[in-house]
């Protein structure tokens, strides 16, 4: 407060040029000093940087994302068709509709993942050969043995995963020199469709950052007890507190959500009206030959043929109508048609 103040006396004291002169010269003189005691403030609040997420933030974040499937054009074991790497592990989905879980093993340290590769023995459940460059992308955290569970449909008839909603996500792998393990432009797609499992009802799969939603869609008077889902390689299962189904496995417990369903509605209300279709027809532009009666009654009666209700005429270049127009206008009249014509080609300039 002492500077403004100095400046404002100085102002009213003395007026002279004289005076002017050593009031602007102390003006800038008292403003390189105000410069220089916030400079050093600005600079201390841009050097204060903002506290970086840590891995389980980014996680949770991205927990919800969606997650393409890879389709195997052999980068994978032959008998896997699609595969989708979440941060639980990889999600492998088998040419006859099996589910696999790949999970990725427990966060070891060194000497503890060193033994854990030594004496690894994997629950021999899964049919993927899978490796654990196969269970994360960027995780390269040492980790002990994985597990596998695999979920099957019990009862289903033939199943064809196939790719649906296709991504715009490409996946491109590069392993080693040699070219079959080269593998470019692979296309991924957001949702995989396993068919119809069961009659009426029909299995679509999608994958998140850490879990994977099977979608039963249902057709109306299919009764949905017909779903019957089996899990292999768990060492116990039991039913939680929330109804979720839990498996245990050698790496700790593994939680199913409990189904949810939901119902699309639609409502229709026969007051409001979005269009008025008038009629359905046919046109004999090109055609030079009359219809004979028999022709006409199926095309145009409503009682022995489809009952066409319009019969559009081509008006030729030079003005006239088409051989056996006038013929077939006259038929579709009698049977209740309205005719009409008009210029098939635009008149020239």
């Amino acid at each position: 407060m002492s500077m403004p103040r100095v400046w404002n006396v100085r102002c009213r004291v003395n007026t002279s040029p004289r005076a002017r002169g050593r009031v602007r010269a102390r003006s800038r003189w008292l403003g390189a000093i105000a410069a220089l005691f916030v400079l050093p403030l600005a600079a201390t609040a841009w050097a204060v940087p903002a506290p970086a997420p840590t891995l389980e933030q980014v996680q949770q974040k991205m927990a919800g994302l969606a997650v393409p499937f890879e389709a195997n054009q052999g980068q994978f074991a032959p008998e896997v068709a699609f595969a989708a790497r979440t941060f639980a592990g990889t999600l492998f989905i088998t040419r006859d509709g099996k589910i696999v879980h790949a999970l990725a093993g427990k966060p070891q340290q060194k000497e503890e993942a060193k033994q854990g590769k030594e004496a690894q023995q994997n629950n021999e459940v899964t049919p993927v050969d899978h490796t654990p460059s196969d269970r994360t992308g960027m995780d390269r955290t040492p980790r002990g043995p994985g597990w596998s569970l695999v979920e099957s449909l019990l009862g289903a008839g033939e199943l064809t995963p196939a790719g649906s909603q296709p991504s715009a996500t490409r996946v491109s792998r590069f392993s080693g020199s040699a070219t079959p393990n080269q593998h470019s432009s692979i296309a991924t797609f957001d949702r995989v469709r396993l068919g119809e499992a069961w009659p009426g009802v029909s299995v679509e799969l999608a994958a998140r950052g850490n879990n994977v939603e099977k979608l039963f869609t249902v057709a109306p008077g299919t009764n949905p007890k017909t779903i019957r889902m089996g899990i292999a390689g768990a060492k116990r299962l039991r039913v939680g507190t929330d109804g979720s189904l839990i498996a245990t496995t050698g790496n700790g417990d593994v939680a199913f959500t409990p189904p949810v369903a939901f119902q699309f509605n639609v409502t229709v209300d026969w007051n409001v009206r979005y269009q008025t279709v008038d009629g359905f027809g046919a046109s004999d532009a090109f055609v030079n030959i009359a219809l004979t009666d028999a022709q006409a009654d199926m095309f145009f009666s409503a009682d022995t043929g489809i009952g066409l209700s319009f019969l559009r005429m081509g008006i030729a270049n030079g003005g006239g109508l088409n051989g056996g127009a006038f013929s077939d206008a006259t038929k579709a009249a009698a049977r209740g048609a309205r005719v009409w014509a008009a210029a098939w080609t635009a008149p020239g300039a």
